[in-house]
């Protein structure tokens, strides 16, 4: 596989399977996220979001589809009768390399950049939107011996719910 850098840009991103903290997480006794991988999963669902594939809008429901073809491991989640395939991307968000990703809390007061330590406060918000700049890695060979193309956040705007009592408690700094 071509090293090729590719983009992915979200606009109103559905985000599920939030662990900005990097905390280690278990499922039936087997470690699922391995204590310090920061991470979260983006539904890929042109409906619902607009994306932009290197700069191409993308108006494939199966878009999901393309980007495993392309080495990203998406989690796909058959549909039904009732509701269409769903379309997973896992996103790592790493503080370790040189270019730091910049990463925005949006609320009614403006945005606040978060860093290594803030970002955990997203595992608990209740985010009402995102819009999320994504970047592909270097190409890697998995578990299973394929290759492999890995999803990190480059940029993002997180816009917070906040309670009625927000505005009122808001002070300069």
């Amino acid at each position: 596989m071509e090293i090729r850098r590719n983009k992915i840009d979200i606009a109103n991103a559905k985000i599920v399977f939030k662990n900005f903290s990097g905390m280690e997480k278990r499922k039936d006794g087997r470690v699922v996220n391995d204590a310090g991988n920061r991470n979260f999963n983006v539904i890929l669902d042109p409906e619902q979001s607009q994306i932009w594939w290197n700069d191409q809008e993308v108006t494939n429901p199966d878009f999901g589809q393309e980007l495993a073809a392309n080495g990203f491991r998406v989690s796909i989640k058959p549909g039904d009768e009732e509701r269409p395939t769903e379309y997973r991307l896992p996103v790592a968000v790493s503080f370790k390399s040189a270019i730091k990703p910049k990463l925005y809390l949006v609320t009614a007061r403006g945005k606040v950049e978060l860093d290594e330590d803030s970002i955990n406060e997203l595992d608990f918000a209740d985010i009402i939107k995102a819009d999320i700049v994504i970047n592909s890695g270097r190409p890697y060979i998995d578990n299973r011996g394929e290759e492999k193309v890995k999803a990190w956040c480059n940029e993002a705007y997180f816009t917070i719910s906040e309670s009625r009592f927000a505005d009122e408690y808001s002070f300069e700094q």
